[in-house]
Order: structure tokens, then sequence, then C-alpha cells
């Protein structure tokens, strides 16, 4: 039988664990955040929500899925310079030879053939470098029109947009068409579930704050176990 001691070490052990959830992620800008969260919201129910479920019924699932490779190809340049950053040779070599393969005999990534030859794809950004590095999330954020983020993805977010090729080869309209196209075949994706939270959930922004910071950080515990792995 457990001893009294076991019994009020497992109770404080839970009240610990319920603090720090009810704690929840640091949002010292929450009144703020609050308001550019329902501003998006209102321009998804107004164009991005009808938009995405047109795009959804109209386009193949085989079309649906060669945009996005042909978008993650095009972001190869940033995942093998976080590669590097994190001093992960293999999967900096492995995102060269993926971009080389895919954006010659793969069509500009329409067709991951990379994968076939079993260079399998992995993600790796900015954010995750810092947080790689130790830096902190910070605060959580909420920004206009590009959604969730903490401080140092928000950073991580600014400084990968600069090692994409678009950003120097492109003018602003284009570069803004290839963003909204990518962010559509990735938000039609993720609306049923956009849906269920928001059906679910009393309060649907405390809901999908929460949601994104432990997607987040699972996400990132992920890769890193991954990468440890691999060694």
């Amino acid at each position: 039988a457990a001893s009294h001691e076991d019994v009020l070490s497992a109770a404080s052990d839970e009240d610990a664990l319920i603090e720090s959830i009810g704690e929840g992620p640091s949002d010292p800008l929450e009144r703020l955040n609050r308001v550019f969260f329902w501003i998006n919201r209102g321009i998804e129910v107004a164009v991005l929500d009808p938009v995405s479920q047109i795009y959804g019924m109209v386009v193949p699932d085989p079309a649906k899925r060669a945009v996005r490779r042909a978008f993650t190809n095009l972001n190869s340049a940033g995942v093998f310079a976080n590669d590097v950053m994190q001093c992960e040779g293999e999967d900096a070599m492995a995102t060269a030879l993926r971009f080389a393969i895919n954006s010659t005999v793969g069509l500009a990534g329409l067709f991951d053939l990379a994968s076939e030859l079993g260079l399998a794809r992995h993600e790796s950004d900015f954010g995750e470098t810092l947080w790689r590095h130790g830096e902190p999330d910070g605060p959580y954020l909420f920004l206009p029109v590009l959604g969730p983020a903490n401080a140092r993805d928000a950073i991580g977010r600014t400084i990968d947009g600069l090692m994409r090729p678009e950003f120097y080869l492109l003018g602003p309209i284009e570069r803004i068409a290839i963003d909204a196209t990518d962010g559509l075949t990735l938000r039609e994706g993720h609306l049923d579930g956009l849906n269920a939270l928001r059906q679910s959930s009393l309060d649907f922004y405390s809901a999908f704050r929460s949601a994104y910071v432990m997607s987040r950080d699972a996400e990132l515990r992920r890769r890193s176990e991954v990468s440890a792995r691999s060694r």
C-alpha cells in the first residue's frame, strides 16, 4: 500500500500539473492579440473559409498534393540553412540532394522523386534553430494576417522569409500571390480541424492559443528526438 508520504507527494505533483496547465502560455498582450484574432476571424469567415471550401471542392486531391510539394521544394534553401546552423550535416546534405532531384526531374518539385530514392523530407526553420540554441519562447503573439506565433518564432519567420529565393527573384505582387496560394493549400487541409475546435470551445481564442502552443512544442520536441536518434 502507498505510504502517507507517497500520497502527499502524488497529490502535490498533481496540483503542480493542474496549476501549470491553468497558467497557460505567457500572453501579456492578450487584449491586443484578441483584437487581431477576431479581425482575422472576420476575414476568414467572409473570404478565406468560402475560398478554401471552393478550392477543396474544385481542385483534385492529387493536384493539391502537387502544389504543396512545389512550395515545400521552394523552401529548401531555408531548410538547408537551418540544418547547417543546427549542425545537422546529414540533414543538410539530404536537403540539398532533394532540391537538386526534385527541381529537375521532379519538375520544380511537383513530384517528390527524392523520397522514392530514400531521401525523406524533413522540416527545419529558424525558430527551431533558436530553440535548439536555448532561446525561450517569449510571449504569445497573434500577428495580423500571419496568425499565431511566439516572440521567438516571429523572429524566426522573418529570417526564414529572407532565406526564400523568391524574396530576391520576384516582386512584391508575385510574392503575395505565391504566399496566398501556399496558404490556401495549407488552410484547406486544416479547415475541418479549425471548425471542430471552434464549435467545441467556450473561448475560441484561448482554445486556439493552447492548441497552437502545444502543437508547436510537440513539433520541436519531435524533430529534436528524430535528430538524436539519427546520430
